[in-house]
């Protein structure tokens, strides 16, 4: 509990959240998951995800929730990390120094601190966002039961975010913990005693070497009258590894927290809530639903093709989606589904249909576009295209989630504009309208050159393989490696699947 350990992709949430509470970011803020160069100090960073697959355009829901890495350095890059490190502070966690020193992989949970501090920070989530702390000692008392101190009682707590910020991210955490909605995690589903569904949040966590693998989540309070009855919330953590801070991971032994630190988890909270009633947790005012693109988040438009339900601060619904671009297009008459672009003289008539328009959508990072563009490339060519900054690992493009699990279909939300016109001739690249950017507007930052340079080993996220499965259909909302087959059905031991990073 008190040694020094790397959190891993359990500190994703506190950047995300960062971000909503500042109203910069939203639940749906998009972000290309695509490598990307990223000036890093002295240094130029350039982290992958777990599985080297570049996925496009995705709102930041749908990043944490498969627990990405690329989003992640950007939702950091935008919010500064020593406003996200004073936060993570406040939050409850303690840090070595008094200044960040992991740089950009800070967000990945490389900065050490202690395991029971990460519990604590969790539990300012679901404190809606106040720092209580927490206490050994609830009461001392001689043998007759008389007190000899006056009995704990919670402080009032420090409001660190909003009420409102904490409710958005609580709820992307416990969309975690549903397997219709994240067939990963969802293996570890808390359930009630009638077997009903009992909402939850859980993040898991692997550092590089897997010295470290850990799950943090927390359950809704009870009501007042079942918390006198004896129910309580609880926020737990549990950590596995080796004290000598030795690595657990092998190429024997593969092991990664969904194979560990997650079933401990699960099975102490279905123990410890066996008894407890269901309760969820409760939304606070200042809280509206709207739907949005399913990978831009932006407000659907007559080119949207699929929409999602999402959960936003007043105030913060965001307008419309300008990823996509309506073009008149014929068909191509030996190709129904190929269209040309349509000028005077082509044979048939024109009809508009939408087009992707991805080229401007994180403005203000030169280092971003440029990679952005190169995704964009080899996307119109098909997933499974590989490329990228790197040249001693390239990365490979794919649909959100990966091949065989597409949960909106095997699409980046519309298909990229034809570049010729019916005569044969191409044609320019059609004007683009703007593209949204997080609102508000961020700050541009300085070129990089994309010469390849030596790279830094990406952090795993905690993510083991699915096999190929029909495409489910995601119910609407309240919604960052590998085998071939579902998760196995939630049991209190150790998942076997040893694939994951």
């Amino acid at each position: 509990a008190n040694g020094w350990r790397q959190p891993g992709s359990a500190f994703k949430p506190f950047n995300y959240v960062t971000g909503i509470n500042d109203g910069t970011m939203t639940a749906v803020s998009m972000f290309m998951d695509v490598t990307t160069v990223f000036p890093d100090g002295s240094r130029r960073y350039i982290p992958k995800d777990y599985d080297l697959l570049e996925r496009g355009p995705l709102r930041m829901r749908s990043a944490l929730q498969w627990s990405l890495n690329i989003p992640a350095v950007k939702a950091l890059q935008i919010n500064g990390i020593d406003h996200v490190f004073d936060m993570a502070q406040k939050f409850g966690m303690t840090f070595q120094d008094t200044t960040p020193t992991a740089g950009l992989s800070m967000t990945l949970g490389t900065e050490v601190t202690h395991i029971a501090d990460v519990a604590e920070s969790y539990a300012t989530l679901a404190n809606q966002g106040k720092h209580i702390g927490y206490t050994h000692v609830l009461r001392i008392t001689d043998s007759s039961n008389k007190d000899l101190v006056p009995p704990y009682a919670p402080p009032a707590g420090d409001t660190v975010i909003s009420p409102q910020a904490a409710y958005v991210m609580t709820d992307i955490l416990a969309s975690n913990t549903k397997p219709s909605q994240n067939p990963i995690w969802g293996a570890f589903e808390l359930s009630g005693a009638d077997g009903s569904h009992r909402p939850a949040t859980l993040k898991t966590g692997t550092n590089n070497d897997a010295d470290d693998l850990v799950a943090f989540g927390y359950t809704a309070p009870p009501s007042d009258a079942d918390r006198t009855a004896g129910d309580y919330a609880l926020v737990v953590g549990t950590w596995g590894g080796n004290s000598d801070g030795s690595p657990v991971l092998t190429p024997e032994n593969p092991v990664v927290s969904t194979d560990v630190a997650a079933p401990m988890w699960r099975g102490f909270m279905r123990e410890a809530t066996a008894n407890y009633p269901v309760a969820d947790f409760a939304q606070p005012q200042g809280i509206v639903q709207a739907d949005v693109d399913a990978w831009s988040g932006g407000k659907p438009t007559q080119f949207t093709t699929q929409t999602v339900r999402e959960n936003f601060i007043e105030g913060t619904v965001p307008g419309d989606d300008t990823t996509k671009v309506g073009l008149q297009v014929v068909a191509d008459p030996l190709d129904p589904t190929s269209y040309y672009l349509w000028q005077d003289g082509c044979a048939g008539t024109p009809e508009t249909k939408g087009f992707l328009a991805l080229e401007g959508v994180e403005p203000g990072h030169a280092d971003w576009q440029a990679a952005n563009l190169d995704w964009i490339a080899r996307a119109k060519v098909g997933p499974g295209t590989s490329g990228g900054p790197d040249p001693l690992v390239p990365t490979t493009t794919t649909y959100l989630f990966r091949p065989g699990y597409t949960p909106y279909g095997k699409s980046w939300g519309a298909p990229f504009a034809p570049t010729a016109t019916c005569l044969g001739l191409p044609s320019p690249s059609p004007s683009l309208s703007e593209s949204p950017s997080i609102s508000p507007s961020f700050s541009p930052t300085p070129e990089v050159s994309l010469t390849p340079a030596p790279t830094f080993t990406p952090l795993p996220t905690d993510i083991p393989t699915l096999p190929p499965t029909p495409e489910p259909t995601l119910p609407p909302i309240i919604t960052p490696p590998p085998t071939d087959t579902p998760p196995p059905p939630p049991t209190d031991t150790p998942l076997p699947t040893p694939g994951a990073t």
